[in-house]
């Protein structure tokens, strides 16, 4: 089984929870790191995300679920982040 991404929601303030990908829901600021702790940017660079809607099941394999979510951004369209 391939190393999983982390996934970081914001609670208040600075304090950040490590959930799973698929407990992310709409309006959720959150950040991904690679299983060595290397940021996930998204294709502008942005390392931190905003959900545009609830994470969607991409795959399903002998490596796990793979989910894809939306993300928004500063007049950016949507994007799409996998983990």
């Amino acid at each position: 089984m391939e190393p999983k991404r982390i996934v970081q929601r914001k609670l208040d303030g600075d304090v950040w929870e490590t959930i799973e990908m698929n407990d992310l829901t709409e309006g959720d600021v959150f950040v991904m790191f690679e299983p060595d702790g290397t940021p996930v940017p998204d294709n502008h660079g942005r390392t931190v995300f905003t959900a545009a809607g609830d994470p969607e099941l991409f795959r399903n394999d002998e490596d796990g679920d793979v989910y894809m979510i939306e993300i928004v951004g500063d007049n950016v369209a949507k994007d799409r982040s996998c983990v």
